[in-house]
């Protein structure tokens, strides 16, 4: 009996995966081209109008999810009442996430700078009748200032970066604690994407951590410049990982199949105590927090119907 040439299946099987995401790259332009525009179910139930135009937008719009392991990372943390602060909320997918996790007792504060990307965050959430969030319409930044918006990709506002400015009116930076507010105390997870401006914040986060949970999480992006954070987490009685998080079509195809099977909470990550040039995703929980990582049980499995039009 032969043996099986399993890196020739393998490769059989990558080269199938890249003609199904060739043929979902047509199909996506062609409805998108039909109709650019519409309101979408997520895999955990809420509405959120998407663009087609928008590299975020449009893979909820197709695959009713953004960020996998983050998005079921964060199902399997939160609990009812916590205080949930989304520091780069774009349009409000994460939030909407929180909002109903945390429940009626708890909390999200949604901190988006670009005034256009906050419009549509606000109307995400006025689509579910968010009354739990909390959106601010200011930049995150280490100390009181003004600072204005770089726009380097029109089809990704996330990709926005944000720079210091000494005139007035155009976008109000904030200071972490003023940000928290009187929820300080109670803000349990903090999600951090503001494409590499994250270290005041993380700065400001090590100075009062007293004043926070003891069973503290974070996910931030760490760039470069923020690279001696991880350790300095960890050296502050965190424990860290790396949470890697996939874009290509054809990652989100496989991940979709599997959602048919029940395995779509899985989350991939990588216990490490320093900065890996490898990924760019973080996650630091407070070794005192809890170390199962498991999405509730409403969601465990689920295949929730969205829009793939």
């Amino acid at each position: 009996m032969p043996k099986p040439n399993h890196a020739t299946d393998h490769l059989v099987f990558a080269c199938v995966i890249r003609i199904f995401a060739v043929l979902q790259r047509v199909y996506m332009r062609a409805v998108a081209y039909l109709r650019p525009a519409r309101d979408c179910r997520t895999v955990f139930g809420a509405l959120v109008h998407c663009d087609a135009s928008d590299f975020i937008q449009r893979r909820i719009r197709f695959f009713q999810i953004f960020e996998h392991n983050l998005t079921y990372y964060t199902l399997g943390r939160l609990r009812e009442g916590d205080v949930y602060l989304d520091i780069g909320a774009n349009i409000g997918y994460f939030s909407l996430l929180a909002s109903r996790c945390v429940g009626d007792t708890g909390k999200v504060i949604a901190v988006e700078a670009d005034p256009v990307t906050f419009a549509a965050l606000r109307n995400n959430l006025e689509l579910n009748g968010c009354r739990n969030v909390a959106p601010l319409n200011v930049a995150a930044t280490a100390t009181e200032c003004w600072v204005s918006m770089e726009r380097r990709d029109p089809h990704n506002p996330g990709a926005n970066i944000i720079t210091l400015t000494n005139s007035t009116g155009g976008i109000r930076g904030v200071p972490f604690c003023d940000i928290a507010g009187e929820d300080l105390a109670r803000v349990r997870f903090i999600k951090i994407d503001i494409e590499g401006s994250e270290g005041p914040i993380l700065e400001a986060i090590l100075a009062v951590l007293s004043d926070l949970p003891d069973d503290l999480i974070i996910a931030s992006e760490i760039s470069p410049g923020s690279a001696d954070y991880v350790a300095r987490f960890v050296a502050a009685g965190f424990r860290a990982h790396a949470i890697q998080n996939i874009y290509t079509i054809d990652y989100y195809l496989i991940r979709a199949y599997l959602r048919r099977y029940g395995e779509t909470t899985s989350v991939n990550m990588v216990p490490l105590d320093q900065y890996d040039p490898v990924y760019t995703d973080y996650t630091f929980e407070r070794a005192s927090g809890p170390r199962r990582i498991e999405a509730p049980s409403q969601y465990r499995g689920a295949a929730v119907a969205g829009s793939v039009n």
